[in-house]
C-alpha cells in the first residue's frame, strides 16, 4: 500500500486556486432548494406513520449529502492530478442537487434537517483530506467503496419507504442511480479495493450518522 503521507505535489497557489473552485461549487448548500420539479408531482396524503418513516430517511440522506460534500472537498484538495481535481468537483456539484431534493423534501413533510449537520461536514472534510493523503488511487477507492455503501443503504431506504410516497421514492432511486455512476467512474479512474476492516470502520462510521440524523 502507498505511504500514508506520500507528499502531494501542490504549490500554494494551486491550493488556493482549487480552495476557490471548491467554494464556489458548493457556496449555495445551506440555503439550496428546489429542483423537485424534474419528478412527477407526489399527490398521496400520507399517515403519521408513513410520515415519520419518510421524515427519518430524508434527514438521514440529507446528512448523507452533507457528508458527500464534506468528503469530496477534502480529496479534492489534495488530489494529485488535475482530472481528478476535476471528477471530485463536478461530483461534488452533483451531490449539491442531491442535497437541494432533500432540503426542499424536508420542507414539504414540515420538518428540518438534523443539528449535527455542522458536525458531519466538518468530520467529512477531516476523514475526505486523511484519505486522499495515500495517493489518487487509494482516494478514488476510497470513493468507490464510499459509493457502494450509499448504494446499499438507499436500496435499503426504498424497501422501506410507503409506496404512497412517490416523490421521496423517485428522489432515492435517482440519487442511487447517481451513487452508483461516481463509484463506477472512481474505479474506471483506477481507485484501489480497500482492505476489508476499513470498509467495516467506514460501514460502522455511517451507522453512527444514520441513527443521530434520524433522531436528532
Amino acid at each position: 500500500m502507498p505511504s500514508l503521507f506520500k507528499k502531494p505535489d501542490l504549490t500554494v497557489c494551486k491550493w488556493i486556486s482549487r480552495a476557490q473552485r471548491i467554494l464556489r461549487a458548493v457556496s449555495n448548500n445551506k440555503n439550496a432548494t428546489g429542483g423537485l420539479e424534474i419528478f412527477e408531482k407526489n399527490i398521496s396524503d400520507l399517515t403519521e406513520a408513513e410520515k415519520r418513516i419518510s421524515t427519518a430517511i430524508i434527514r438521514v440522506n440529507h446528512s448523507g449529502e452533507i457528508a458527500a460534500q464534506g468528503l469530496y472537498i477534502g480529496q479534492a484538495l489534495l488530489a494529485r492530478d488535475d482530472e481528478v481535481f476535476e471528477f471530485m468537483l463536478e461530483s461534488a456539484e452533483e451531490e449539491v442537487q442531491h442535497l437541494r431534493w432533500c432540503i426542499e423534501r424536508l420542507k414539504q413533510l414540515g420538518e428540518k434537517e438534523s443539528l449535527f449537520t455542522p458536525f458531519w461536514l466538518a468530520g467529512s472534510i477531516a476523514i475526505g483530506f486523511v484519505a486522499a493523503l495515500p495517493g489518487d488511487k487509494f482516494s478514488l477507492g476510497f470513493i468507490s467503496e464510499t459509493e457502494k455503501q450509499v448504494a446499499e443503504h438507499l436500496q435499503d431506504c426504498l424497501r422501506r419507504v410507503s409506496p404512497n410516497d412517490s416523490l421521496t421514492i423517485q428522489i432515492m432511486r435517482r440519487m442511487q442511480q447517481d451513487e452508483i455512476g461516481h463509484g463506477d467512474a472512481a474505479n474506471n479512474k483506477g481507485g484501489l479495493n480497500l482492505p476489508p476492516l476499513l470498509k467495516v470502520a467506514m460501514a460502522g462510521q455511517a451507522l453512527i450518522m444514520k441513527e443521530l440524523s434520524a433522531r436528532i
